[in-house]
């Protein structure tokens, strides 16, 4: 009886290690061979601090955080230097504090840090929805999740499944044609619909970028404000709120920190393009494309190839004229485009409607060649 229970103890024992075994060889969330630059959006929600941690010993010269805006638009490793991207989707302005804060407690080599003015996630003003971090060390749960879970092992086998049909998935993509699925008709008004607040949630706001402000003095770091290029119908939207006030002094407030300020939310060539045509710059009216991101790249990272007619930087001796320069080309193009303006306000805002979930493919063989020439520039398309 002895020489079976020790039987069965040595089967559980090498079933485990079989299990573990086999994933760490499929490795299904990339994490024991860590990408040279990290992409924390690609991660499962539950396994952003463990992904953290899992890139830890690589080294890095930059580290860009934020929201949904950022995922969908700062999210390709094309710059010469090493680049964390930290943004993760459906995020609130403390827990992109807290994990900026852990990632550079982890990264002292990180003297630039590209921080987002994201206006969607500030009138969000979401709750924290990251579980507490406990330690930058692997713990007992950690490695559980890494070589043991049920969920990982689903995972890897479908990981392995999808290896095996590898020939079969080829020749079906032989004839896929690639593209990008825009959602021209989704509305955010519900941003705005508690917005009589609007003094209270300043207030916040600009104790939160204070506060961002301050990480980046403490470990002597370059902090580059960054406002990502909405589209003007969301802009125009924006101006009719009680929020555009805000907004003006989020610009002002930060302009006498004398930080870098890059600010692409004004009306130009690029922001009032229809979600409707054949544009790749827009998935929806607050989250511009990686292809409108490279163009940013460029302006960020200050390349030969940046479009001074795509942004406007602030200063605190520019800044109200800055400020009155983007009003009125806004109020101008409210004047000229009240039809388009009616139409899309007649839309209706509800995540389960027809309207917000209402979608079109715009290929990428139909690009033009302004947009076109973006694309041959940098091979992460």
């Amino acid at each position: 009886m002895k020489s079976k229970n020790i039987g069965f103890i040595l089967l559980i024992i090498i079933c485990l290690l079989g299990i573990a075994l086999f994933n760490y060889k499929m490795d299904p969330f990339e994490l024991f061979n860590p990408r040279q630059n990290l992409m924390l959006f690609q991660s499962p929600r539950d396994l952003i601090h463990l992904t953290l941690k899992m890139h830890k010993k690589e080294k890095y010269d930059y580290v860009i955080c934020g929201g949904s805006t950022n995922t969908n638009m700062l999210n390709l490793p094309i710059t010469k230097k090493k680049t964390a991207i930290v943004s993760i989707n459906d995020i609130c302005y403390p827990d992109i504090k807290d994990i900026l804060v852990i990632f550079l407690n982890m990264h002292p080599e990180v003297k630039t840090i590209i921080f987002p003015v994201d206006y969607a996630a500030f009138m969000a003003a979401g709750e924290k929805t990251l579980p507490v971090y406990s330690s930058d060390k692997l713990n007992i749960n950690d490695i559980n999740k890494l070589l043991l879970a049920t969920d990982t092992t689903k995972l890897s086998i479908k990981k392995f499944l999808h290896k095996i049909s590898k020939q079969k998935e080829i020749n079906h993509n032989h004839n896929h044609r690639p593209g990008m699925e825009v959602f021209p008709k989704r509305k955010y008004y519900s941003l705005f619909e508690k917005q009589e607040e609007r003094t209270y949630l300043e207030g916040k706001i600009l104790q939160e970028l204070d506060e961002i402000n301050n990480i980046a003095e403490r470990r002597n770091a370059e902090i580059i404000y960054f406002i990502a290029p909405y589209n003007a119908l969301f802009l125009a939207e924006i101006y009719n709120s009680p929020f555009y006030t805000c907004t003006k002094n989020i610009k002002r407030f930060l302009a006498q920190k004398n930080s870098k300020i890059i600010d692409m939310a004004f009306i130009n060539k690029n922001t009032t393009q229809s979600l409707f045509d054949n544009t790749y710059f827009y998935r929806d009216v607050i989250h511009p494309s990686s292809l409108y991101g490279a163009l940013a790249y460029d302006i960020i990272f200050d390349t030969a190839n940046k479009d001074s007619d795509l942004y406007m930087e602030i200063t605190k001796d520019n800044v109200e004229t800055v400020l009155k320069k983007q009003e009125n080309l806004l109020k101008e193009y409210i004047r000229t485009h009240k039809d388009i303006i009616s139409e899309y306000e007649s839309f209706d805002n509800r995540i389960n409607s027809h309207d917000f979930n209402y979608s079109q493919m715009h290929y990428y063989d139909n690009m033009n060649s302004y947009e076109s020439s973006i694309v041959s520039r940098y091979s992460s398309f």
